[in-house]
Formats: C-alpha cells, structure tokens, sequence
C-alpha cells in the first residue's frame, strides 16, 4: 500500500477587501461632485457576504473604524465605527463635509497589545509581521509616557528621570512598564470630492438650456425598398453652477451583475405608454399612431385592453413593451451615434487624490482602480466618454426622430400579423416648437433602488 501526505502552510485571512467583491460604494469612488449633505450614510456593498473576514479581524482583537480625512491634509481626522451588521454591506456614518474639498475614507482594522501579547499570539490567523501590517508604535519608543504618569510616577525611579525627556523607553522599563503597540491595517479606501452645492436639488435647480441643435441623420427605409430616410437628431446643451461626472447622467456599474445603479439626473421628455393616453403634442400624436398599428392588429381596443391571458395579447403586449420610448434622452455613442455625450467631466485622477507616481492631471478611467478597467467595466466598449476641460456644460443627444422610425421599423418587421406602417416618405417628422425637457433628480440614498426627490421641466425651443 502506498501512501501520499501532502503538506501545507496556511496564511492568515487579515486581508484587505477584493475589490472584485465590490458591487458600489457611496460615496462613489473618485467621484467628483458629492453633494456635501446629501449622504448621511456612506455604504460599502458587497456581492459576496465578507461577515467571516471581519470575524476574523474581531477574533484577533481588531476593530473596525471609518477615518475620513481630506487630502490636503487640513483639519483632524474623523473616526467612527463601522456598522458591520448586514449581510452584503457594511455603513457608516458621514461626518460633515466641506464643499469643494477632496477626500479620503478608509475602511481600517485596528487592535492595541503589547509586544508581550503578541510574541505569546499563539493563533497563526492572528500573528501578523509588520510587512501585513501599518504599525503605528512599531515598538515602545513611541509611547506616550503622559499615558502612564497617572498610575506610575517616574520620578520615584533614581537616576531615570533624566531619560524621560530623551528616552521614554528606558525610563519605562527600568519602572516595569511596558508600552502597548497599535497595529492597523487598512482594508480599502475611497476618495471622492464634493460639490459646490450642498443637495443635489440646489444643483438641479441651478441647471439651464443653453441651445438644441438639429443634426441630419440618414437611416434605411423600413419598408426595405432601397434609399434613404432623412431624420433629425437634436444635440440639447445644457449647463450648470458646476460640471457633470458619469455617476451623474450614467449611474454606477454593478460589478456583480453589470446592471447600473439609477443616475443621479435622469432626462427625458413626454412619452407615451400603451394605455391610449398619449397627449395632443408630436410625440404623443407619434405615439398614436405607432400604438395604434399594434392596438388594431391585437383587437385590445384603443384603451389596451383585453386579457393577457390570451397568449396572441400577450405577445402583443410584450412587443408593445419592447418599443422605443419617444422621450428618453438616448446616450449611445456607439457607431451609430457618435455623437453621444459631451463634456462629462473626468473622475478623480491618481494626481488629484495623492498617489504617488502619478503625472497625469485628469483621467477618465481611474488607472488606480482596477474595477473601471476593461473587461470589468460595462462602460468600456460602448460608451467612451470624451474627456474635456473643465467646463460647467453637458450635451444630450435625443432622438425622438429616431426612435419612432425604429419603432415603425420593429413593426414592419414582425411576426405578429400586425398593420403595417406607411410608406417611409409619409414618416411623421417634428414640427417645430417647445418641447419639454424634464429632469429627475433620484435621491442618493442606500439602496438599489433610487427614489424620487426632485424633478424639473425645461422647456426647449425647437427650430427644425
């Protein structure tokens, strides 16, 4: 009989937090425009449960803290704890903020033992070398005698209090006292800037059209009979008290899932659903019409209505649903719309928070923060953003045009039996006008799900 041994040494589990275990934080990391009073909690969410690293670090006699701190170093550090108390996340109080400023959160474990207790440290998850750790007081030269003069007078000690003032170590142990040692090791960190505004309504409300500019874009007939449609996409400009950064208009991208938390600003203008209520504007006469192609083929009714326990509706339904909608502010900048989104303002670069290295003074892809790096990042293949000076404007591409032309497109094209559209040359173009811009504002809160905390209307004037 033959036998195998296999050996193995293991390694503690004090680590630092994986980054690729991160679905978000909040404040969102090296984002630019923090309103300063907008976040009464800071958030860390997880896609894997971390409650055994943190027991690890409790078992071991760690705690764990927030610190905050700005990057240029004025004013004291803050420290609060960490409420560790759920699942897939950990929060923590904010502590107030300052506008403008940059800052750095860090996630910190830390324990005090003296040198005594940790050589006796008999767990190998807890015994540490200084090469896993940030030591504070690397040794007992560092303590603060004034810590002890309460209980221990050193002066009683003959001849030891001429080194109290050069040496507080010998002074110490010639009187028996040994110095406790902080260790800490930091598990992640943040940084991220704030706002000129205190909420994100104040920003809202300081946000004003500047202009709407048609541009031509050529698509093929949907009926398939050769040539082209003429439509007109409009590149809508905007501006505020200060700039925009993709957390913003875009939102933050699960790493997890690849699904994106809500935007902060949300835009779109009057839509239509597939109820009959569509309104007397362009869009909803549009609406009408495209709605109503499904409507008559579905024999639902001018009200949507009917059972959709009729599986012939329900499909109906189901593709009604798929349509474009006319008022979503479309921001592809794929091949197909290159024009895509405007002066977004870069995220915080590795200069901007401290690191060292670094010479770049603005980066659109934090090179510190593997998470934004391709393949991770779901914004990397299809949605450059083009990096520009700092500037308070942001410009839209909206393309009612265009969405109601590949909604008519969808409908020439299914399997559903359903009326056909017009011929291409009888598409329903814009008119000119006002048309209304609105812009929601969803509220920086914990969870996934944004809500409501605010909305406004532009009205933008249309000369086709």
């Amino acid at each position: 009989m033959q036998q195998r041994e296999h050996f193995f040494t293991t390694t503690t589990s004090l680590t630092e937090l994986d980054l690729l275990t991160i679905d978000y934080t909040k404040p969102y990391p090296r984002q630019r425009f923090l309103p300063y009073n907008d976040l009464p909690q800071g958030i860390i969410k997880f896609n894997i449960d971390q409650q055994p690293r943190f027991q690890d670090f409790t078992d071991c006699g760690f705690d764990l803290l927030m610190r905050l701190e700005r990057i240029d170093g004025q004013g004291a550090p803050v420290e609060v704890p960490v409420n560790r108390d759920y699942e897939l996340k950990v929060l923590f109080d904010m502590p107030a903020l300052q506008a403008e400023k940059i800052y750095d959160i860090s996630i910190v474990a830390r324990r005090e033992a003296t040198p005594t207790q940790l050589a006796n440290e008999t767990r190998p998850a807890c015994q540490l070398t200084p090469a896993n750790l940030q030591l504070l007081m690397p040794n007992v030269a560092n303590v603060n005698t004034a810590d002890y003069q309460t209980t221990v007078s050193l002066n009683g000690y003959a001849g030891m209090q001429q080194y109290t003032q050069l040496d507080p170590t010998a002074a110490m142990a010639a009187a028996g006292i040994e110095g406790s040692v902080t260790q800490e090791k930091v598990l992640h960190t943040i940084h991220f800037r704030t706002s000129k505004y205190a909420t994100g309504a104040a920003k809202l409300n300081s946000i004003q059209s500047v202009s709407v500019t048609p541009v031509n874009a050529y698509v093929p007939h949907y009926t398939q009979n050769g040539g082209w449609a003429v439509l007109k996409d409009l590149r809508i400009a905007l501006t505020a008290g200060e700039g925009f950064d993709r957390y913003e208009v875009l939102g933050h991208p699960f790493v997890s899932s690849g699904s994106f938390t809500s935007a902060v600003y949300e835009f779109g203008s009057d839509h239509c659903t597939y109820d009959g209520n569509y309104g007397s504007l362009w869009a909803g006469r549009v609406c009408s019409e495209i709605y109503g192609l499904v409507q008559q083929g579905s024999g639902m009714g001018s009200t949507g209505g009917g059972s959709l326990f009729n599986p012939a509706q329900a499909a109906v339904a189901g593709f009604a649903g798929s349509l474009p909608k006319l008022g979503k502010v479309d921001l592809r900048t794929d091949a197909t719309a290159p024009a895509g989104i405007r002066h977004l303002q870069p995220l915080l670069s590795d200069a901007e928070v401290g690191l060292s290295g670094s010479s770049t003074s603005s980066s659109t892809t934090p090179t510190s923060f593997p998470v934004f790096q391709p393949p991770y990042d779901p914004f990397a293949p299809t949605l450059p953003v083009q990096p520009t000076p700092a500037t308070t404007r942001l410009e839209l591409i909206w393309r009612p045009e265009r969405a109601a032309y590949e909604a008519l497109t969808m409908i020439q094209n299914n399997q559903l039996g359903l009326s056909k559209p017009p011929a291409g040359y009888l598409f329903p173009n814009m008119t000119d006008g006002n048309y209304p811009l609105h812009i929601r504002l969803n509220n920086i809160s914990n969870s996934i799900v944004q809500s409501t905390s605010g909305s406004r209307t532009l009205q933008l004037n249309i000369d086709l």
